[in-house]
């Protein structure tokens, strides 16, 4: 069901074992034993497959494109985190170019597990362009990352526990001082909502340790 069933039917057409497969799914195998293993079955992505999407993509844009990309994807393709994405989101919006492009982005879906949706640049810290990291060329495409600690902060006042998990595998990676720095400078602006400084010193403080400001 995640696959779909063409690409199932190909994948099960081309395999080795085509033969044991086929007679494993017509068996009786019982009750079902992992009833959520669906809702849990999510595409993992790595550089040169991010790479490959992104080639894909650029063939295809006539004139020259600058995107960034925040969300998972950065950290991913660092080794920072490794909890699975099925999303590459583009800051603001999904450049127009790419929009169009509704069949490369149905093979994209289908090959790769991948759809493309957007987060809004006022979820990071003031200034993180400046900070981008540069990813390639891919035809007119020119790709950029967001910075991995501006990430870290993007997600530091949210209260979803996948969005708590990734900080905790983060703050093994990161400069603490760094971040805690980049917070109460450039991402000053997360602490101005009570709601959001609690969340946020909540966080902080179950991730490190120690409250986000002494005293």
């Amino acid at each position: 069901s995640y696959w779909g069933q063409q690409r199932f039917s190909t994948w099960l057409r081309r395999s080795a074992v085509q033969e044991k497969l086929q007679a494993i799914l017509e068996e009786d195998l019982g009750d079902e034993g992992f009833h959520n293993i669906r809702s849990r079955l999510v595409t993992s992505i790595k550089k040169t497959e991010l790479e490959q999407v992104l080639e894909l993509l650029g063939r295809n844009i006539q004139h020259p494109v600058e995107a960034y990309i925040a969300g998972s994807v950065p950290t991913l393709v660092a080794g920072l985190t490794f909890r699975p994405t099925d999303g590459i989101d583009f800051v603001d919006e999904v450049p127009a170019e790419i929009r169009e492009q509704r069949e490369t982005l149905g093979r994209v879906e289908v090959r790769y597990g991948l759809t493309v949706g957007h987060v809004q640049s006022h979820y990071l810290p003031a200034n993180w362009r400046n900070r981008v990291q540069y990813l390639g060329e891919f035809g007119k495409l020119r790709v950029y990352l967001v910075d991995p600690y501006d990430i870290f902060l993007s997600k530091l006042s949210s209260q979803l526990e996948k969005h708590l998990d990734d900080l905790r595998v983060l703050a093994q990676k990161l400069d603490k001082e760094r971040a805690r720095h980049l917070l109460l400078t450039d991402g000053k602006a997360f602490l101005n909502s009570e709601i959001e400084r609690r969340t946020i010193e909540q966080n902080w403080k179950f991730i490190f340790r120690e409250p986000l400001l002494p005293g």
